[in-house]
């Protein structure tokens, strides 16, 4: 099957950040780009420039796989596939009172009135009642409400590598924009297992 997309569902021209880019803006997080990688990112964006595809086959593979790492989720731990959704909407937080004047005053200029934090969740947990469960391959993270966000990572180091601290910020991202879980899920599989 082709696949070209960069897999994101989020837009800078649109007024948001995705909840993965979130931990870039930190440089004491960990994370894959650096805070001024994802400001030229987004002025290029909200300018109409031509993205650099961020894109790569470790990427892709990824995305390739989230279904399958559900699919293995949902079967060890006999979750109803009705519980489940993956292909959940995109939720936003409204950020635009936090943002100083002056940087508003530049996004309306480009057509941006509103500015949210956005996450693309991979999947969701409809959890009726909420167990908290913790092994080598899947890690939940403890914090309430029943759309519990599910993140999935396919992971190439060692079981005993601990999770990283921008994959933490990015589930609780997630968990700030549907307003309100206690908890959210990250599943990881570890070199294919």
């Amino acid at each position: 099957m082709q696949h070209n997309s960069s897999g994101r569902k989020t837009s800078f021209a649109r007024g948001d950040i995705g909840a993965s880019m979130i931990a870039s803006l930190d440089d004491g997080i960990d994370s894959y780009q650096s805070a001024n990688e994802v400001l030229q990112f987004a002025l290029d964006e909200i300018q109409g420039k031509k993205k650099k595809d961020i894109d790569n086959p470790k990427m892709f593979a990824g995305r390739m796989l989230e279904n399958t790492i559900l699919d293995m989720y949902v079967n060890t731990y006999n979750i109803d596939k009705d519980k489940i959704n993956i292909d959940p909407p995109v939720i936003q937080y409204d950020i635009t009172p936090l943002i100083p004047e002056k940087v508003r005053g530049y996004l309306s200029e480009h057509g941006l009135n509103k500015v949210y934090i956005s996450a693309s969740r991979d999947a969701y947990l409809v959890d009726d009642n909420p167990v908290l469960r913790k092994d080598c391959n899947v890690a939940m993270m403890a914090f309430q409400l029943n759309e519990v966000p599910v993140e999935v990572k396919n992971i190439s180091g060692s079981q005993e590598q601990p999770i990283r601290s921008n994959h933490w910020v990015q589930l609780q991202t997630q968990m700030l924009c549907a307003a309100g879980p206690d908890h959210g899920i990250l599943l990881r599989l570890i070199n294919g297992w």
